[in-house]
C-alpha cells in the first residue's frame, strides 16, 4: 500500500492536509465519501478555498482532522508533529476516528431535485450560488445569485420565509449542496438542491 503523504516534518495547513488526506482515502484506501455533507455546512471557514470544500468536509465527517471549534475548521492551522501523528493513526484505523454525527443519528438532509423538475415545481425560489461572473454567463430562467460565500456569512438572507420551498444551484451540484445544508441548518424547512 502506498504510504500516507504527510511528513511530520512538513508544515501544512489543515486545508492543504485535507486534499492529500481526502485523495488518499479514495485513490489508495478506495473509501466512498460520505454523501450528507450538510453538518460540514456549519463550519464557517468551509468555503475560504472553495477548491478544498468537499475535501475538508469529508476528514471532517469522518474524524479524521478535528475543527477548531464547533463553527470554524481552522483551514489556516498548522498542525503540530503530535497532531500529525494522530491525524495519519486515524485515516489508517477507522476504530480511532471521531465524527461529529453518529452514524445512529438522523441528521437534517436537503432533497437532491432533478434539474428538469425544478421548472415543474410551483413557487419555488431559485438560488445560484455560483460567482455573480459565472451567473452572468448563463444561468437559470428566474433565478436569483447569491454567492456562497455570502450565503455562509448571512444564511439570513436567503429568504424571510422558512417554510417557502428553495432550490439551491451551481454547475455540478456540490456547492448548493453545502448552501443547503447551510440552509437546513439555519432553521428552513423546505429544501432541495440541483446541479445545472
Amino acid at each position: 500500500m502506498k504510504e500516507l503523504p504527510i511528513n511530520t516534518q512538513e508544515k501544512l495547513s489543515k486545508k492543504q492536509l485535507a486534499c492529500k488526506v481526502h485523495d488518499y482515502l479514495k485513490d489508495v484506501l478506495h473509501e466512498e465519501d460520505e454523501e450528507n455533507t450538510a453538518p460540514a455546512g456549519k463550519l464557517k471557514d468551509l468555503y475560504d478555498c472553495h477548491a478544498c470544500a468537499n475535501h475538508i468536509a469529508q476528514v471532517y465527517l469522518k474524524g479524521i482532522i478535528f475543527p477548531k471549534s464547533e463553527r470554524e475548521f481552522g483551514v489556516n492551522e498548522i498542525p503540530d508533529k503530535a497532531e500529525l501523528s494522530e491525524i495519519k493513526a486515524r485515516v489508517l484505523d477507522t476504530e480511532k476516528r471521531r465524527p461529529p454525527i453518529k452514524k445512529t443519528e438522523k441528521s437534517p438532509e436537503a432533497e437532491y431535485i432533478d434539474p428538469d423538475k425544478i421548472s415543474q415545481m410551483e413557487e419555488i425560489r431559485i438560488i445560484d450560488v455560483r460567482t455573480p461572473e459565472k451567473f452572468a454567463e448563463n444561468h437559470i430562467r428566474n433565478s436569483v445569485n447569491i454567492p456562497l460565500h455570502r450565503i455562509n456569512l448571512n444564511p439570513h438572507i436567503i429568504s424571510d420565509d422558512k417554510y417557502s420551498p428553495l432550490v439551491f444551484v451551481c454547475e455540478n451540484g456540490t456547492n448548493a449542496e453545502f448552501a443547503a445544508g447551510i440552509a437546513i441548518a439555519s432553521g428552513y424547512m423546505n429544501v432541495y438542491y440541483s446541479k445545472m
